[in-house]
């Protein structure tokens, strides 16, 4: 007789038990068998905001969901490296971000990674689990950069706020920036996006601001993630915040190797963008992004120099990106 996912009427139902209970209902595990095979990892990351951690992105293409999930990344060897704390009622049809710690002691491992990724669920007969082996996993996101959310939120409702933000990078330069705009008639959460390659950044908040505001600013990657990073600002004073973003994989030395190339030299005249490589090198395809990640132009250059009409482009500062070589540099567009 299949078990029933109802409470028992005669015996009054704890906090505990209506927690489990509706994380079964949400799950759909109370509903049928979910099936290891429908489960798919799509990705396996360094964390982007926490140097010990990692982010797991899986796909369920069942019907089915897996109960409290809760994942396990094990080394070669079969010793567990990372562990996640439940923080999902489950894992229903369709994709997830899950966050893992790195247990003490552990030492981090190096990109590309070979091991497995254990899936710890509950079900009504008990706890199961689900073992997908990672054969050269690329832990680092791919180039040329990675989605990023700056926010602010409004715990006080302090009214109609305006904060302006920049993102630097290690050389002190301006890679990304926009506004945060808090009215008094929506919710008092403001957030704006940037794509950035791994590295060290300092996020920089200002803004005419009341003393008695109670407003926490930070990072996110996306709605998805559990790591990100959050503080307190200060009004009256110009709030700077450091981070370190896909920190492992900035130096090259656990992400992708970057592949010898020409040095760019780039001229722009009259919102047209000459690019030129030394030595007769070709180009190859290009992309110009804009600081938010998105592309608005494309080229193939089969010589060392090309040009790029931009006099559609608003002005500000924009990347290129060449996909043969792996290199980006920036470069300003004026009016």
């Amino acid at each position: 007789m299949p078990h029933s996912a109802e409470p028992n009427p005669s015996k009054p139902m704890t906090r505990k038990g209506a927690t489990a209970l509706l994380g079964l209902l949400l799950s759909g595990a109370a509903l049928g068998q979910a099936d290891c095979s429908l489960l798919t990892i799509e990705n396996v990351y360094y964390a982007a905001f926490d140097l010990n951690a990692f982010e797991v992105d899986v796909m369920n293409s069942g019907a089915f969901g897996f109960n409290s999930p809760a994942f396990e990344l094990l080394d070669e060897d079969g010793a567990s490296l990372a562990q996640e704390t439940t923080y999902w009622f489950g894992v229903s049809q369709g994709s997830q971000r899950h966050n893992l710690e790195m247990i003490d002691g552990a030492m981090l491992p190096a990109s590309p990674f070979t091991g497995t990724l254990v899936l710890h669920y509950v079900t009504m007969d008990g706890n199961e689990t689900c073992s997908l082996p990672l054969k050269q996993v690329e832990l680092c996101p791919p180039p040329p950069c990675v989605g990023l959310q700056p926010y602010v939120w409004d715990h006080g409702n302090s009214g109609e706020i305006t904060m302006e933000w920049t993102i630097s990078d290690a050389d002190n330069m301006v890679v990304g920036e926009g506004v945060l705009f808090i009215d008094t008639a929506g919710f008092a959460f403001a957030i704006d996006s940037s794509c950035l390659p791994p590295g060290e950044y300092v996020l920089t908040l200002a803004g005419d601001v009341p003393d008695e505001a109670q407003l926490e600013y930070g990072l996110r990657r996306d709605y998805l993630v559990q790591n990100s990073i959050a503080v307190v600002f200060t009004p009256g004073a110009v709030n700077e915040l450091p981070f370190s973003f896909f920190g492992p994989c900035a130096d090259n030395t656990n992400g992708l190797v970057e592949q010898p190339g020409p040095e760019l030299q780039l001229v722009v005249r009259d919102g047209v963008l000459q690019v030129m490589g030394p030595n007769d090198a070709p180009l190859g395809r290009m992309i110009i992004l804009d600081l938010a990640g998105k592309v608005i132009a494309r080229a193939q250059a089969g010589g060392s120099r090309t040009r790029v009409d931009l006099r559609f482009a608003n002005a500000g500062i924009y990347v290129v990106w060449l996909e043969e070589y792996g290199m980006q540099q920036r470069f300003y567009l004026a009016e």
